[in-house]
């Protein structure tokens, strides 16, 4: 399994037969189109609270739980970085987050049922419409039935 809206997990659908490939489109805080599914998924869907410099600029911030004010938490957009800054991430699937972390890398975890072999120390480039995925032949559309 690879991480949605990347060039990796595009195509791992074009490999699988997909017959629709599609980007979910978002704007950065520069106006720069990315592939995302939610505007504020970055802090389950990236590396971004590993990063301290990246992580400062999250709408909100990671906050460790604490009796004072609850649960941890933590809430970072795409509109709140640059391109440039947002194409320095690594895409991950989808995180659980555990409201009783006290530090960043205690707030995310793997689920359970869910696969984890794709990344294996690497990083899955984000996509953006300066990244294109991989292009397809017209004969390869043309034998999928598209076109005429």
């Amino acid at each position: 399994m690879f991480p949605e809206e990347t060039a990796a997990g595009l195509r791992a659908a074009y490999r699988m037969g997909a017959g629709v490939l599609e980007c979910d489109a978002v704007l950065t805080k520069d106006q720069q189109l990315v592939c995302r599914h939610g505007v504020c998924d970055l802090h389950y869907t990236t590396d971004i609270l590993q990063r301290p410099a990246l992580a400062a600029k999250c709408a909100e911030p990671f906050r460790p739980a604490s009796a004072a004010q609850g649960a941890a938490a933590a809430r970072c957009c795409t509109t709140d970085l640059s391109l440039e800054e947002f194409k320095t991430l690594c895409a991950t699937m989808e995180m659980e987050t555990n409201r009783n972390a006290t530090a960043p890398a205690e707030f995310l975890r793997v689920p359970d049922w869910r696969p984890a072999m794709y990344a294996q120390g690497r990083c899955t480039p984000m996509l953006s419409h300066r990244r294109r995925p991989p292009r397809q032949p017209p004969q390869q559309l043309r034998a999928r039935g598209a076109g005429g």
